[in-house]
């Protein structure tokens, strides 16, 4: 009887749960059933958005290639125009710095005839210096040789005074003592012995030839001393054209380089001319592609 019991009392409990479930269904079909109709409906709409998204896809990913082309011009357009307004700036510079360039190629051949002149005229000077102090090196013996000439000669003048006197103490009458060569009378060749002794021609004739080996000395000396300012002042001038030339050079291989990165030739006649044309379509092209970006 007690098996029984416990039999009843499964059977109690599996009606009990079918009940609860049951129950559970009366209540939650509704709101299934809702959500199937639900179900449907949202699949209905997706196919219906899906068919007008795939209907539109075609047009939006034209839209899309269109937009994508049209930043790129843009971007492209804008790029170009950087490029140009940087063009027309260094057109500018460059039509600004052609009078500086012309003037210093003026200038580069005024120092390239200087320097070669200068050179020249210290080759001249050079070649005439050395003549010079030949000249003065032969002028410095001969000065050093006169004043011993002189007094040889003045000891000698002396020594035929000297002479002279003593044969004057010997004189008795008209030939000469010495050489006996006949005179007018006594007083007369007392008289000439006089003139002799007082006479001293050859003395007078060697100091002259010292003086004037001493003057031109001086002379010598002096136009050997300008021949050497000349000198230094065309070497220092030479010098200062050097350097001058040296920055000028580079000033203008420069500005040279530029005119060739713009596509000119510097030796062009008409630079400046042909610069203020590309200069004028710069700007009007810089002022089309503004109004592009606007």
């Amino acid at each position: 009887m007690e098996s029984d019991l416990a039999a009843l009392m499964e059977q109690e409990e599996g009606l009990r749960q079918r009940v609860q479930v049951l129950g559970w269904l009366r209540e939650t079909k509704p709101a299934y059933d809702t959500l199937i109709l639900r179900h449907a409906t949202l699949t209905g709409e997706i196919g219906v958005l899906t068919k007008a998204l795939a209907d539109q896809s075609d047009p939006l990913e034209k839209l899309t290639t269109k937009v994508n082309t049209a930043e790129s011009h843009l971007t492209e357009t804008a790029r170009s125009s950087e490029a140009n307004r940087n063009r027309l700036a260094a057109l500018m510079s460059l039509a600004e710095r052609c009078p500086h360039w012309q003037q210093q190629a003026a200038r580069r051949g005024e120092l390239e005839r200087n320097v070669a002149q200068n050179r020249a005229l210290i080759t001249d000077l050079q070649h005439e210096l050395r003549e010079a102090t030949t000249a003065l090196n032969n002028a410095e013996i001969e000065e050093r040789r006169r004043p011993a000439e002189v007094s040889r000669i003045e000891h000698a003048q002396s020594k035929l005074q000297n002479l002279l006197t003593a044969l004057e103490a010997h004189v008795v009458d008209a030939p000469c003592p010495a050489c006996g060569a006949p005179y007018k009378s006594k007083d007369e060749l007392l008289r000439r012995l006089k003139e002799r002794r007082n006479v001293s021609v050859v003395s007078g004739e060697a100091t002259s030839r010292l003086q004037q080996a001493r003057a031109r000395l001086a002379a010598l000396q002096t136009g050997a001393e300008e021949l050497r300012t000349r000198r230094q002042n065309a070497e220092q001038s030479v010098n200062a054209s050097s350097a001058e030339l040296q920055a000028t050079v580079t000033d203008i291989a420069g500005f040279e380089a530029f005119v060739h990165q713009l596509g000119f030739d510097p030796t062009d006649v008409g630079l400046l001319g042909r610069v203020r044309e590309h200069q004028i379509a710069a700007e009007r092209a810089t002022s089309e592609l503004g109004q592009t970006l606007h």
